[in-house]
């Protein structure tokens, strides 16, 4: 029998961080920042959910966003590092529902541990079709209160990456992909190489970040 991932009432751990945290995104969110391509707003519908945690035994250590690495085996997306997420169920209320559901399936995240703050706009994946509407939310509990539980036949691993390392310059690149007259937004962080739609919804997160960090009195 694992733990629950179910929030812990009555702690006090954050000392506010975890407040400023949340603003700290909502004001990214509201800031207008575009994909840098169009593209179709068709597809199989989909959410993924960009999951923000803060530690307790590490309060220095910023915030950290959750990561997970698919199975080579998989049909769609093999090996892709990537946001909790998938296709919509004909019972999800919303795209919002569609995340937490299947953040909960392939991590073991608890709904109730998570705080949703709002979302990025859709993305088509245009290569396998789906339309994504990638979730932003964090976690109401610290990183270590929760026991990640990767979804075997799916994920092969699951982590909490740095923040700061995907902010960092150094970590992004535009790469050319083979045999496609396009480039694709690639981070390296950790031992993860982030690229595709993946990368393409963190990098407009970075940019709405950083729009924050330009602005007086907001640091």
């Amino acid at each position: 029998m694992t733990k629950s991932s179910r929030p812990h009432s009555g702690q006090d751990w954050s000392s506010g961080r975890l407040v400023s945290l949340e603003t700290r995104l909502r004001l990214s969110l509201d800031r207008e920042h575009p994909y840098p391509f169009r593209l179709p707003l068709e597809g199989r519908p989909a959410s993924v959910l960009a999951l923000f945690g803060l530690s307790e035994n590490h309060p220095g250590a910023g915030p950290k966003l959750l990561l997970t690495e698919r199975r080579t085996d998989l049909p769609h997306h093999p090996g892709q590092v990537a946001l909790p997420g998938g296709m919509r169920d004909p019972k999800d209320r919303d795209p919002h529902h569609t995340a937490l559901r299947e953040t909960e399936e392939e991590v073991g995240i608890e709904p109730e541990a998570v705080r949703l703050l709002g979302s990025l706009p859709v993305l088509n994946t245009f290569v396998t079709g789906f339309l994504v509407t990638p979730v932003v939310g964090v976690l109401s509990v610290p990183v270590e209160k929760v026991v990640l539980r990767p979804e075997p036949g799916e994920i092969a691993r699951v982590d909490w990456v740095s923040w700061s390392s995907l902010l960092d310059p150094s970590a992004y690149r535009l790469e050319p992909i083979p045999d496609r007259d396009w480039k694709t937004d690639v981070f390296e962080v950790s031992d993860f190489r982030v690229w595709g739609a993946t990368g393409a919804m963190l990098r407009n997160l970075v940019e709405r970040w950083r729009l924050v960090d330009s602005e007086p009195g907001t640091r």
